[in-house]
Protein backbone atom coordinates (compact mmCIF):
# COMPACT_ATOMS: atom_id res chain seq x y z
CA UNK A 1 0.00 0.00 0.00
CA UNK A 2 1.56 3.26 -1.16
CA UNK A 3 0.92 6.20 1.20
CA UNK A 4 1.10 10.09 0.94
CA UNK A 5 4.06 11.58 2.42
CA UNK A 6 2.23 14.39 3.82
CA UNK A 7 -0.20 12.49 5.20
CA UNK A 8 -0.13 8.82 6.10
CA UNK A 9 -3.25 7.70 6.31
CA UNK A 10 -4.53 8.88 3.00
CA UNK A 11 -4.17 6.05 0.49
CA UNK A 12 -2.64 6.69 -3.04
CA UNK A 13 -4.07 4.15 -5.65
CA UNK A 14 -1.39 3.09 -7.73
CA UNK A 15 -1.72 4.34 -11.74
CA UNK A 16 -2.79 1.68 -14.07
CA UNK A 17 -1.93 1.63 -17.57
CA UNK A 18 -5.01 1.53 -19.70
CA UNK A 19 -4.52 0.07 -23.42
CA UNK A 20 -7.00 0.44 -25.98
CA UNK A 21 -8.01 -1.51 -28.17
CA UNK A 22 -8.64 -1.47 -32.07
CA UNK A 23 -9.97 -4.22 -33.74
CA UNK A 24 -8.39 -4.97 -36.98
CA UNK A 25 -11.35 -6.45 -38.53
CA UNK A 26 -14.94 -4.93 -36.89
CA UNK A 27 -15.51 -0.96 -36.84
CA UNK A 28 -16.18 0.25 -33.56
CA UNK A 29 -17.40 3.34 -32.35
CA UNK A 30 -14.92 5.61 -30.81
CA UNK A 31 -15.51 8.94 -28.41
CA UNK A 32 -12.38 11.23 -28.40
CA UNK A 33 -11.88 12.53 -24.96
CA UNK A 34 -9.41 15.19 -23.02
CA UNK A 35 -9.93 17.41 -26.15
CA UNK A 36 -9.62 20.71 -24.03
CA UNK A 37 -7.49 23.01 -25.84
CA UNK A 38 -7.88 21.90 -29.31
CA UNK A 39 -10.02 22.58 -31.82
CA UNK A 40 -12.04 20.14 -33.35
CA UNK A 41 -9.43 17.35 -33.24
CA UNK A 42 -9.48 14.32 -35.62
CA UNK A 43 -7.17 12.04 -34.21
CA UNK A 44 -5.14 9.47 -36.76
CA UNK A 45 -3.98 6.19 -34.92
CA UNK A 46 -1.43 4.16 -36.84
CA UNK A 47 -1.12 0.18 -35.11
CA UNK A 48 0.32 -2.82 -35.12
CA UNK A 49 0.30 -5.72 -33.04
CA UNK A 50 3.48 -4.32 -31.04
CA UNK A 51 3.91 -0.69 -31.57
CA UNK A 52 1.26 2.03 -32.25
CA UNK A 53 1.52 6.06 -33.46
CA UNK A 54 -1.20 8.92 -33.15
CA UNK A 55 -1.29 11.92 -35.09
CA UNK A 56 -3.37 14.88 -34.42
CA UNK A 57 -5.11 17.01 -37.14
CA UNK A 58 -6.36 20.55 -35.26
CA UNK A 59 -6.69 23.90 -35.64
CA UNK A 60 -3.88 26.41 -34.69
CA UNK A 61 -3.06 26.68 -30.91
CA UNK A 62 -2.66 29.86 -28.99
CA UNK A 63 -0.44 32.77 -31.29
CA UNK A 64 -0.07 31.87 -34.79
CA UNK A 65 -0.03 33.53 -38.11
CA UNK A 66 -1.93 30.64 -39.51
CA UNK A 67 -5.66 31.82 -40.39
CA UNK A 68 -8.25 30.30 -37.79
CA UNK A 69 -9.54 27.47 -41.01
CA UNK A 70 -6.22 25.74 -41.38
CA UNK A 71 -5.15 22.57 -40.12
CA UNK A 72 -1.86 21.70 -38.55
CA UNK A 73 -0.47 18.34 -38.10
CA UNK A 74 0.87 17.44 -34.42
CA UNK A 75 2.39 13.81 -33.03
CA UNK A 76 0.72 13.13 -29.77
CA UNK A 77 3.95 13.34 -28.12
CA UNK A 78 4.06 17.37 -28.91
CA UNK A 79 0.77 18.10 -28.07
CA UNK A 80 0.95 18.79 -24.11
CA UNK A 81 4.08 21.01 -24.73
CA UNK A 82 2.32 22.83 -28.12
CA UNK A 83 -0.71 23.13 -25.51
CA UNK A 84 1.56 24.75 -22.74
CA UNK A 85 2.96 27.29 -24.94
CA UNK A 86 -0.51 28.28 -26.10
CA UNK A 87 -0.52 31.71 -23.78
CA UNK A 88 2.66 33.85 -23.44
CA UNK A 89 4.36 32.25 -20.24
CA UNK A 90 4.95 35.91 -19.32
CA UNK A 91 1.76 37.49 -19.63
CA UNK A 92 0.93 37.82 -16.00
CA UNK A 93 4.19 39.61 -15.95
CA UNK A 94 3.78 42.18 -18.85
CA UNK A 95 0.64 42.54 -17.28
CA UNK A 96 1.90 43.66 -14.03
CA UNK A 97 4.33 45.73 -15.52
CA UNK A 98 2.01 47.71 -17.91
CA UNK A 99 -0.19 48.20 -15.04
CA UNK A 100 2.48 49.80 -13.03
CA UNK A 101 3.49 51.82 -16.32
CA UNK A 102 -0.21 53.32 -16.64
CA UNK A 103 -0.20 54.40 -12.34
CA UNK A 104 3.43 56.14 -12.92
CA UNK A 105 2.07 57.86 -16.07
CA UNK A 106 -1.01 58.90 -14.35
CA UNK A 107 1.04 60.18 -11.00
CA UNK A 108 3.10 62.39 -13.28
CA UNK A 109 0.45 63.65 -15.24
CA UNK A 110 -1.95 64.86 -12.05
CA UNK A 111 -4.89 61.91 -12.41
CA UNK A 112 -3.77 60.05 -9.83
CA UNK A 113 -1.88 60.85 -6.55
CA UNK A 114 0.33 58.69 -4.14
CA UNK A 115 0.79 59.11 -0.68
CA UNK A 116 4.71 58.96 -0.13
CA UNK A 117 4.51 57.86 3.05
CA UNK A 118 1.69 55.53 3.34
CA UNK A 119 2.28 54.58 -0.43
CA UNK A 120 -1.38 54.48 -0.64
CA UNK A 121 -2.63 55.51 -4.20
CA UNK A 122 -5.75 58.16 -4.82
CA UNK A 123 -7.34 59.38 -7.58
CA UNK A 124 -7.66 63.10 -7.91
CA UNK A 125 -10.33 63.29 -6.36
CA UNK A 126 -8.91 62.41 -3.14
CA UNK A 127 -10.43 58.78 -3.31
CA UNK A 128 -8.52 55.76 -3.17
CA UNK A 129 -7.96 53.09 -5.45
CA UNK A 130 -9.01 50.75 -2.42
CA UNK A 131 -12.70 52.36 -1.59
CA UNK A 132 -13.60 53.10 -5.10
CA UNK A 133 -13.20 49.32 -5.76
CA UNK A 134 -14.86 48.14 -3.04
CA UNK A 135 -17.70 50.83 -3.91
CA UNK A 136 -17.81 49.33 -7.29
CA UNK A 137 -18.09 45.27 -5.78
CA UNK A 138 -20.80 46.29 -3.62
CA UNK A 139 -22.44 48.22 -6.27
CA UNK A 140 -22.21 45.39 -8.80
CA UNK A 141 -22.91 42.65 -6.04
CA UNK A 142 -26.30 44.71 -5.79
CA UNK A 143 -27.39 44.72 -9.18
CA UNK A 144 -26.50 41.55 -9.31
CA UNK A 145 -28.97 40.36 -6.95
CA UNK A 146 -31.71 42.29 -8.14
CA UNK A 147 -30.78 41.31 -11.39
CA UNK A 148 -31.12 37.60 -10.34
CA UNK A 149 -33.85 38.00 -8.66
CA UNK A 150 -35.89 39.41 -11.91
CA UNK A 151 -34.85 36.90 -13.78
CA UNK A 152 -36.57 33.94 -10.95
CA UNK A 153 -39.65 35.80 -11.21
CA UNK A 154 -39.49 35.72 -14.93
CA UNK A 155 -38.82 31.67 -15.13
CA UNK A 156 -41.96 31.28 -12.45
CA UNK A 157 -43.63 33.28 -14.80
CA UNK A 158 -43.18 31.40 -17.66
CA UNK A 159 -43.53 27.84 -15.49
CA UNK A 160 -39.75 27.20 -16.18
CA UNK A 161 -36.81 26.27 -13.80
CA UNK A 162 -34.16 28.33 -12.95
CA UNK A 163 -30.90 27.53 -15.16
CA UNK A 164 -27.58 26.87 -13.05
CA UNK A 165 -25.48 28.65 -15.52
CA UNK A 166 -27.33 31.81 -15.16
CA UNK A 167 -24.65 34.53 -15.26
CA UNK A 168 -24.43 38.49 -14.37
CA UNK A 169 -23.89 40.28 -18.01
CA UNK A 170 -21.63 43.11 -16.57
CA UNK A 171 -17.98 43.10 -14.69
CA UNK A 172 -16.69 45.57 -12.31
CA UNK A 173 -16.04 48.09 -14.17
CA UNK A 174 -19.37 49.39 -15.34
CA UNK A 175 -20.31 50.37 -11.56
CA UNK A 176 -17.26 52.63 -10.71
CA UNK A 177 -18.92 56.11 -9.91
CA UNK A 178 -19.31 58.23 -12.73
CA UNK A 179 -16.33 60.58 -11.23
CA UNK A 180 -13.93 57.73 -11.24
CA UNK A 181 -14.58 57.12 -14.70
CA UNK A 182 -14.63 60.32 -16.09
CA UNK A 183 -10.79 60.70 -14.76
CA UNK A 184 -9.91 57.33 -16.51
CA UNK A 185 -11.63 58.43 -19.83
CA UNK A 186 -9.35 61.81 -19.49
CA UNK A 187 -6.44 59.64 -19.01
CA UNK A 188 -6.81 57.25 -21.80
CA UNK A 189 -6.91 60.57 -23.51
CA UNK A 190 -4.07 61.84 -22.12
CA UNK A 191 -1.56 58.53 -22.80
CA UNK A 192 -3.01 57.79 -26.05
CA UNK A 193 -0.66 61.42 -26.75
CA UNK A 194 2.27 60.86 -23.97
CA UNK A 195 5.15 60.01 -25.67
CA UNK A 196 7.14 58.83 -22.49
CA UNK A 197 4.11 56.47 -21.88
CA UNK A 198 3.98 55.22 -25.74
CA UNK A 199 7.52 54.53 -25.98
CA UNK A 200 7.33 52.29 -22.18
CA UNK A 201 4.72 50.29 -23.34
CA UNK A 202 5.98 49.71 -26.49
CA UNK A 203 9.18 48.25 -25.57
CA UNK A 204 6.92 46.08 -23.17
CA UNK A 205 4.72 44.78 -26.07
CA UNK A 206 7.38 45.25 -29.26
CA UNK A 207 7.89 41.44 -29.85
CA UNK A 208 5.05 39.88 -30.28
CA UNK A 209 4.72 36.06 -28.57
CA UNK A 210 4.31 32.96 -31.03
CA UNK A 211 3.30 29.57 -30.13
CA UNK A 212 6.40 27.49 -31.56
CA UNK A 213 5.66 24.11 -32.18
CA UNK A 214 7.90 21.32 -32.50
CA UNK A 215 9.53 18.14 -30.10
CA UNK A 216 11.64 21.24 -29.01
CA UNK A 217 9.20 23.58 -29.29
CA UNK A 218 11.22 25.75 -31.84
CA UNK A 219 9.55 26.33 -34.65
CA UNK A 220 6.11 28.32 -35.98
CA UNK A 221 2.74 25.69 -36.52
CA UNK A 222 2.79 24.37 -40.28
CA UNK A 223 -0.73 24.22 -42.00
CA UNK A 224 -1.38 21.05 -44.22
CA UNK A 225 -1.81 21.62 -47.86
CA UNK A 226 -4.96 22.12 -48.79
CA UNK A 227 -7.05 23.90 -51.33
CA UNK A 228 -9.82 23.89 -49.85
CA UNK A 229 -11.57 23.95 -46.49
CA UNK A 230 -12.78 21.00 -44.54
CA UNK A 231 -14.92 19.96 -41.41
CA UNK A 232 -13.22 17.79 -39.09
CA UNK A 233 -15.88 15.09 -40.38
CA UNK A 234 -14.95 15.47 -43.84
CA UNK A 235 -11.18 15.93 -43.07
CA UNK A 236 -11.41 12.38 -41.97
CA UNK A 237 -12.82 11.37 -45.65
CA UNK A 238 -10.39 13.22 -46.61
CA UNK A 239 -7.14 11.86 -44.72
CA UNK A 240 -8.45 8.38 -45.89
CA UNK A 241 -8.94 8.88 -49.53
CA UNK A 242 -5.40 10.12 -49.52
CA UNK A 243 -4.25 7.08 -47.89
CA UNK A 244 -6.04 5.15 -50.06
CA UNK A 245 -5.09 6.91 -53.30
CA UNK A 246 -1.56 6.86 -52.04
CA UNK A 247 -0.64 3.15 -50.95
CA UNK A 248 -3.18 2.17 -53.65
CA UNK A 249 -1.24 2.43 -56.38
CA UNK A 250 -1.85 6.36 -57.95
CA UNK A 251 0.60 7.96 -56.18
CA UNK A 252 4.01 6.42 -55.02
CA UNK A 253 3.79 5.52 -51.42
CA UNK A 254 5.55 6.84 -49.41
CA UNK A 255 5.73 10.56 -50.45
CA UNK A 256 9.32 11.44 -50.61
CA UNK A 257 9.64 12.16 -46.68
CA UNK A 258 11.75 15.66 -45.55
CA UNK A 259 15.90 15.14 -45.20
CA UNK A 260 16.07 14.41 -41.92
CA UNK A 261 13.17 11.00 -42.39
CA UNK A 262 14.97 10.13 -45.60
CA UNK A 263 18.09 10.18 -43.31
CA UNK A 264 16.35 7.60 -40.85
CA UNK A 265 14.69 5.67 -43.41
CA UNK A 266 17.42 4.74 -45.74
CA UNK A 267 17.67 1.25 -44.54
CA UNK A 268 13.98 0.57 -43.51
CA UNK A 269 12.39 -2.90 -45.01
CA UNK A 270 8.78 -1.93 -45.58
CA UNK A 271 8.00 -5.71 -45.55
CA UNK A 272 7.75 -5.53 -41.42
CA UNK A 273 5.36 -4.38 -39.89
CA UNK A 274 7.07 -1.29 -38.05
CA UNK A 275 8.82 0.21 -40.85
CA UNK A 276 5.62 0.13 -43.10
CA UNK A 277 4.17 1.38 -39.62
CA UNK A 278 6.86 4.64 -40.27
CA UNK A 279 5.94 5.13 -44.26
CA UNK A 280 2.59 5.85 -43.11
CA UNK A 281 3.48 7.99 -41.18
CA UNK A 282 5.95 9.67 -43.50
CA UNK A 283 2.94 9.32 -46.07
CA UNK A 284 0.65 11.46 -43.31
CA UNK A 285 3.43 14.00 -42.49
CA UNK A 286 4.12 14.24 -46.57
CA UNK A 287 0.94 16.85 -46.45
CA UNK A 288 2.89 19.77 -44.18
CA UNK A 289 6.82 19.53 -45.92
CA UNK A 290 8.38 21.84 -47.06
CA UNK A 291 7.66 21.11 -50.72
CA UNK A 292 3.66 18.74 -49.49
CA UNK A 293 2.07 16.79 -51.36
CA UNK A 294 -1.81 18.52 -51.27
CA UNK A 295 -4.18 16.40 -49.51
CA UNK A 296 -6.66 16.79 -52.31
CA UNK A 297 -4.34 16.60 -54.83
CA UNK A 298 -6.40 14.80 -57.58
CA UNK A 299 -5.80 11.22 -58.86
CA UNK A 300 -3.12 10.40 -60.63
CA UNK A 301 -3.51 7.10 -62.88
CA UNK A 302 -0.91 3.96 -61.93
Amino acid sequence: MKKNHQNPNSYVPPKKEHKAKISAIDKEPIVLTNVSGLKDPVVITIASQNRSEKLILHRKVGKSALSDVNWVLTPVSEIQELLANAKDPSANKKALVSKETKINAGIRLGFYNKDPKSNVLCYSNGVTFQQASLDAKASMEAEKARAYGLYQAERALAGKPVKKNWKFGMNVNHFYSDEIKAIEEKLKLALSTDTEYKQAMAKLTGDDYITMAGPYSDRPQMAISTQREYTDDQLVDAVKHHLMNSMGGTRNFPAKPNKDLLKAMASADTSQTDSLLNAVVSEIFSITAVNPVRLDAPDKGP
